[in-house]
């Protein structure tokens, strides 16, 4: 899964080399990522950290199917960054 800044970047990369394939145009981003999205900006830090974790250790226990687990740790981790670069900027 890719932000949009680093597939932006990455289609320049393959526009100026004809070496490297262009990645497929809007199929990075995994289905269920909005949702983990909208939940992780209801969390507080405490679960948000919690949440990663569970993420990591026990999978099984958030009952996520093939492929959830990279799109939930990644929404959780990017409000964790939203959320320090805001406190870094105040």
């Amino acid at each position: 899964m890719l932000c949009l800044q680093c597939r932006r970047l990455g289609v320049e990369l393959a526009a100026d080399d004809d070496d490297y394939p262009r990645p497929p145009a809007g199929g990075a981003m995994h289905p269920d990522y909005p949702e983990f999205v909208a939940s992780a900006a209801r969390m507080l830090d405490d679960e948000l950290c919690a949440a990663i974790g569970a993420a990591d250790d026990a999978p099984a226990s958030l009952h996520l199917h093939e492929g959830q687990r990279e799109a939930f740790v990644a929404a959780m981790s990017a409000e964790v960054v939203r959320r320090l670069a805001l406190r870094a900027a105040a």
